[in-house]
């Protein structure tokens, strides 16, 4: 473990700040935002932003709900349905995976092919 004073480390953090390329005096940056704030403030680096090309749906409007008069047929045609799309998925054959070689490594000398 190495022993620094409290001086030595302070000494060589602000060695370290003073070598930093982006360190600048705070009487500079404090000058520096001043002017940047009075340009943003006066509308010089603002720039205008046109105004929207479409117009924007209203979101609070109700959507129409459609109604039913049927509800049991709705639902047997609902479930009729839900059951082609079962039945449409479980036709197609699953994947097979490719052949995998089986290494024993207790055994040597791989089996003869027949």
């Amino acid at each position: 473990m190495i022993s620094m004073s409290r001086s030595q480390g302070r000494r060589s953090v602000e060695d370290l700040i003073a070598r930093t390329p982006a360190a600048v005096p705070v009487e500079l940056a404090l000058k520096a935002i001043a002017d940047r704030k009075a340009r943003l403030l006066s509308g010089g680096l603002v720039p205008s932003c046109p105004a929207p090309a479409v117009e924007e749906p209203d979101v609070a409007e109700r959507e129409p709900m459609p109604l039913l008069d049927d509800t049991e047929a709705f639902a047997a045609g609902f479930w009729q349905r839900l059951k082609e799309k079962e039945d449409a998925k479980n036709k197609t054959p699953p994947r097979r995976s490719k052949p995998r070689l089986v290494v024993d490594n207790d055994d040597p000398v791989p089996p003869a092919k027949a």
